[in-house]
């Protein structure tokens, strides 16, 4: 009888493991430092570690922005201050130095975890706690159709220490060269190397720079159908930026194209009340020259 009962105890443990077993494959567990996604997750060796000020508030800055957060506390508080940037505080009526508790940030590319303890040994009792997301520290997710923003950052800054290649594609007016010094193509993205110069004693303010698709000839400018290209990602905001010299900068666009009957144009306007502008145009079969660059 007693072989019997502790036979029928030992089935239900194994069935109740297996269940359990089940049951976790099935869902994302933050509270045991693991996140499933399918066949993948970030195991307790895996996750990030850091000692953070009761007194302070800390912020998670990402290369990527931020699409969800969870934290495992709910004497813990947060928001989103910016698309890429995480800032929360513990509640110091609640939570006291020791206290650990799990926080796990979804971006577009990756997700990170982060089990953070609580102290008040810092030197600011009243300042900023600043964690850098490192991608690389992270599960990666999406990644084989989209770049992310430190990707498109490394890819800008190879291209940067290239020499230009093209020579065909400038403009001149007001005393001001534009020109592409470059065309490159990278799986479903194009990135354009934008360059200009000043060669007048008056700064060159930019108000905008745009891209568009136009037709070659305009027989009636109602009838026109420009399209309006936004960039993906731009190494340096252009707006507000003032031409003294030489400018330059990148442009990358999810891969487009266009028929043979339209050009691409680059548009430089300056702050208003000055007038000047430069437009700058191409042929598709520009893009078909692009350069690889991985």
């Amino acid at each position: 009888m007693k072989k019997r009962c502790l036979s029928i105890l030992l089935f239900c443990a194994m069935l109740n493991a297996a269940f359990s077993q089940i049951t976790d494959s099935m869902q994302r567990k933050y509270g045991d430092y693991s996140v499933y996604t399918g066949n993948t997750s970030i195991n307790e060796r895996d996750v990030n570690r850091a000692v953070i000020p009761l007194n302070s508030t800390t912020h998670f800055v990402s290369p990527d922005p931020i699409k969800y957060v969870d934290i495992s506390s709910n004497d813990v508080h947060g928001d989103l201050p910016e698309k890429n940037i995480f800032r929360l505080k513990p509640d110091t009526s609640k939570v006291h130095p020791g206290s650990v508790f799990t926080v796990t940030i979804v971006t577009s590319s990756f997700i990170t975890v982060y089990k953070l303890q609580v102290t008040n040994n810092t030197t600011s009792t009243d300042g900023d706690y600043v964690i850098t997301l490192n991608p690389n520290n992270g599960l990666t997710i999406n990644q084989a159709d989209v770049l992310n923003r430190q990707q498109c950052f490394d890819l800008a800054l190879k291209a940067f220490n290239k020499k230009r290649s093209i020579y065909n594609i400038k403009t001149k007016s007001y005393g001001l060269d534009f020109w592409i010094n470059n065309i490159y193509s990278f799986g479903d993205y194009i990135m354009l190397d934008v360059g200009a110069k000043n060669n007048t004693k008056l700064q060159f303010g930019i108000d905008q720079i745009r891209f568009k698709v136009i037709d070659k000839h305009i027989l009636n400018a109602t009838i026109s159908q420009d399209i309006e290209f936004k960039p993906y990602y731009a190494l340096y905001p252009a707006e507000g930026a003032i031409i003294k010299n030489h400018w330059r900068n990148f442009y990358i666009f999810k891969k487009f194209t266009f028929p043979a009957e339209k050009l691409f144009e680059i548009q430089l306007d300056e702050v208003q009340y000055s007038g000047r502008k430069l437009d700058l145009k191409f042929e598709y079969n520009q893009l078909l020259k692009s350069e690889s660059i991985y």
